[in-house]
């Protein structure tokens, strides 16, 4: 057994050291304490604002799409006995009425 072989066996033998060995004093590991509040102060003020945004406007995303996609299926489908044309242009009219109130 060479001069390596005897290395690596004996580190297979000592016992593990959970914590990790840190030589570098700037590279020592951040407290949990730290990280909680950090967490908590961005939990509290970013994700329930988004996650509060997409509760409430997907039910006015749902309406909108159904509207849009149901229409659009009646008046082409009824075009051929000119009852779709109205409905149509009403459907062309309340969606582009809708998304120029959403961009302005």
């Amino acid at each position: 057994m060479n001069n390596q072989e005897m290395q690596f066996y004996q580190a297979q033998q000592e016992p593990f050291s959970p914590r990790p060995i840190h030589t570098d004093p700037r590279e020592q590991p951040r407290k949990k304490q730290d990280m909680g509040m950090h967490l908590h102060t961005t939990q509290k003020s970013t994700t329930v604002g988004n996650i509060t945004f997409l509760l409430l406007s997907f039910p006015l995303g749902l309406t909108y799409f159904l509207l849009v996609v149901i229409g659009l299926a009646l008046g082409v489908s009824t075009l051929i006995i000119w009852i779709g044309l109205p409905m149509f242009l009403f459907l062309i009219h309340v969606t582009l009425r809708t998304c120029s109130s959403k961009a302005s």
